[in-house]
């Protein structure tokens, strides 16, 4: 099932483009419809460090 080549007629979704917003970093990729989004933020209290993330996708419409 890997490395085999794509069906004829496949279209890739576009490259993931990585932004940030504040002190969250952003990984946003479009998709043949809609986009998906992982937002992530590390925060650092003492020797602690935690993280924190989200994700979320739209289809059929991009939200902004």
């Amino acid at each position: 099932m890997w490395n085999k080549p794509p069906p004829a007629g496949y279209t890739a979704n576009p490259p993931v483009q990585l932004s940030a917003s504040g002190d969250a970093h952003l990984a946003v990729q479009p998709l043949a419809g809609g986009e998906h989004v992982t937002a992530w933020r590390e925060v650092t209290r003492g020797g602690a460090r935690t993280l924190y993330t989200s994700v979320a996708w739209s289809h059929p419409e991009r939200r902004r």
